[in-house]
């Protein structure tokens, strides 16, 4: 009886351990054209109406950078409890604004003469580990560059 009754408690320990709870995690993206519609540029996901040159199809990869915990920018802390504070990696994984991501569109696109966007898409790609968690890959931004007779 005593071996069968550590026996069930080691199955209850060893399930309950490899039970894995997480909080509700919300990440919301908006990006905003309104900047460069006031600079005269247009951008929208959906195709241009009116007349328009090619210029050529934009893609561009982000990556964000992953460093030493100890060359991360100092940020201010959100959480002292202890709990939502317990951070156990050693790295820093860089984080990419959705602003940043449009400024980089912008700035190639004008570069190369566009004073337009259609088409425009934002992705953020994940990966799935092995163990059923994911993390960020990388970001693609793209969209046909297009020239609007003025």
């Amino acid at each position: 009886m005593k071996r069968v009754f550590v026996f069930l408690i080691t199955i209850l320990v060893a399930v309950g351990c490899s039970v894995q709870y997480r909080g509700r995690t919300v990440h919301t993206s908006f990006l905003d054209f309104r900047p460069y519609v006031e600079r005269g540029f247009f951008i929208s996901p959906e195709s241009y109406p009116g007349q328009y040159t090619s210029l050529g199809e934009l893609s561009i990869n982000v990556y964000p950078a992953i460093l030493p915990k100890s060359k991360a920018p100092k940020r201010e802390k959100k959480f002292e409890d202890g709990i939502y504070s317990n951070d156990t990696s050693n790295v820093y994984v860089e984080s990419i604004t959705s602003e940043e991501l449009m400024e980089l569109a912008y700035n190639k696109a004008h570069e190369l003469g566009a004073n337009g966007l259609s088409n425009f898409r934002s992705t953020a790609y994940f990966i799935t580990t092995s163990d059923g968690s994911s993390y960020l890959d990388h970001y693609e931004v793209s969209g046909l560059c297009i020239l609007i007779p003025e």
